[in-house]
């Protein structure tokens, strides 16, 4: 459930249905979520390298490659760019410039 406490400048929510998707649709997806999650487990393994590599910018890993910058758009562009295969399944985060130390 979600609650709104106080006003709120969200649309009200349209009623939702299933969506139906082709064989093909539902092949596709299952690919791009499993390199996803490929993706994603990537960044996990390399984090502690990466925050501190890759502080006060936008990062995008593709294919077990790092792409980084100032602007996500550009750098999902330059990641899918080198990477067509994997088009809108990298894992993208921004990584604070002064990260919160280990306790």
């Amino acid at each position: 459930m979600i609650r709104v406490v106080g006003k709120s400048n969200l649309p009200e929510l349209a009623e939702m249905s299933d969506v139906e998707m082709s064989p093909e649709e539902l092949t596709e997806y299952r690919r791009q979520n499993a390199t996803f999650k490929r993706n994603r487990e990537w960044f996990s393994a390399n984090a502690r390298t990466l925050f501190k590599q890759y502080a006060g910018n936008f990062i995008c890993v593709v294919g077990g490659e790092v792409f980084a910058g100032d602007n996500a758009r550009e750098v999902y562009a330059r990641s899918y760019a080198a990477h067509p295969e994997e088009s809108g399944a990298g894992y993208g985060i921004y990584i604070r410039a002064n990260p919160v130390e280990d306790a």
